[in-house]
């Protein structure tokens, strides 16, 4: 028995999609199903219709044992060891991105490190990251800094759980308030206009 809600964001349709599949032995009972935020007035709405969706499904299948964790494909932490292959830092959930904003000015382009996390700063799940803009930084130090914010995030969960993840997060925070690094997390990028 396999589950999972798979949050869906490509495309101008983002959505949450639920994937079972409820035989071991043939792919030929898979089933999915998609559940579109704009249908379900926003992410939260979606995510609460697929959950409800599979929840019923897997009671109509007979299977009431299967973990909340494993349901919903989530687990803490992610295996460090397990490099997907266009992973381009050589760290689990650490990554580069980039985008466009559109200023009075012209268009600038922001550029970040970003360090993923499963549990927040209150102790709930969720699926979000922790930015580092390059601007005021350079290349290498908002990686540093992203990896660091990863390596430390990781660290937390495997030794103290969600409290520890707690404490993690007000700490990093007060320091970065503390040597006045905060600010520099704002986005800040390179104008392509005049």
């Amino acid at each position: 028995m396999q589950a999972h809600i798979v949050r869906i964001e490509a495309g101008s349709s983002p959505c949450w999609q639920v994937r079972f599949n409820l035989s071991r032995k043939t792919s030929r009972s898979y089933r999915s199903k998609t559940f579109y935020d704009s249908h379900f007035g926003g992410k939260r709405k979606s995510r609460r219709a697929a959950e409800d969706y599979l929840s019923a499904e897997l009671e109509s299948a007979g299977v009431h044992s299967l973990p909340l964790g494993r349901r919903v494909g989530m687990k803490y932490p992610e295996n460090p060891k397990r490099l997907l292959k266009n992973n381009l830092s050589g760290r689990t959930g650490v990554y580069r991105s980039e985008f466009t904003v559109t200023r009075p000015y012209g268009e600038q382009q922001v550029r970040f490190w970003a360090a993923s996390y499963r549990i927040g700063p209150d102790g709930r799940r969720t699926n979000r990251s922790r930015r580092f803009y390059i601007g005021e930084r350079s290349e290498r130090e908002a990686k540093r800094l992203a990896v660091r914010f990863r390596e430390g995030w990781e660290q937390a969960y495997l030794t103290g759980g969600v409290n520890g993840v707690k404490r993690f997060f007000r700490e990093w925070d007060a320091e970065r308030r503390k040597t006045g690094l905060a600010r520099s997390d704002s986005p800040r990028g390179n104008r392509k206009g005049k």
